[in-house]
């Protein structure tokens, strides 16, 4: 696992410190990409250099996932990297399997993972609660997507980024007649399980 750090707090965070970390996981070969940042806005360059290197990280065969964003907003809402093209966007549920009241609606979601509820470590080396944030549903997904592509090279097996999001979207746990155009659900439930079986059959 590689961790890459683009800011020593999040006021320093930019686009621009994220495309260069993202420059840095290319060239480390990396296969997965967790991007746990969204900007609420993008000027148009900003959006161009973003999308180039995106492509530049799916030609590569990377898969890249970033969290819908937090936000008590009612209507939905684009948050970047998450609305790009060829960005997996992660939502966030709680226990009970809906989703999380801050974790932001959008067009562009794909699906949930957990987001809260979980346990994580503390800066004391114990046990703590995590936060409640579209991030760590982020990462939550990114570590299930790690282990689908150590199946790939254990089984001589070479999925694409889109094969993997496909995977994802097809077997989301959905309760609804609106699959994939939820705005607060996206495809549905990240269902690890399913995805499994679907690989060994």
């Amino acid at each position: 696992m590689l961790i890459g750090k683009i800011g020593s707090s999040p006021n320093d965070i930019t686009p621009e410190s994220l495309m260069a970390g993202l420059e840095w996981a290319i060239a480390q070969k990396a296969d997965v990409a967790a991007l746990l940042v969204d900007f609420l806005e993008l000027t148009e360059a900003q959006k161009k250099q973003m999308s180039d290197v995106i492509a530049r990280a799916l030609d590569a065969n990377m898969v890249l996932l970033a969290p819908v964003g937090n936000s008590s907003e009612r209507k939905p809402e684009d948050r970047f990297p998450a609305a790009m093209e060829g960005v997996i966007s992660v939502g966030s549920h709680h226990s009970f399997n809906r989703r999380s009241e801050f974790s932001a609606k959008s067009y562009h979601l794909d699906f949930l993972a957990p987001g809260e509820g979980l346990n994580t470590s503390d800066l004391q080396h114990g046990i703590g609660s995590n936060l409640k944030n579209t991030a760590i549903a982020t990462a939550y997904a990114a570590g299930f997507v790690a282990l689908i592509r150590q199946w790939e090279k254990q089984h001589n097996e070479v999925f694409s980024p889109s094969d993997i999001t496909a995977f994802l979207r097809e077997t989301a746990h959905y309760e609804g007649i609106n699959k994939g155009k939820d705005t607060e659900m996206g495809y549905g439930i990240l269902n690890p399980q399913a995805v499994l079986e679907r690989l060994i059959n």
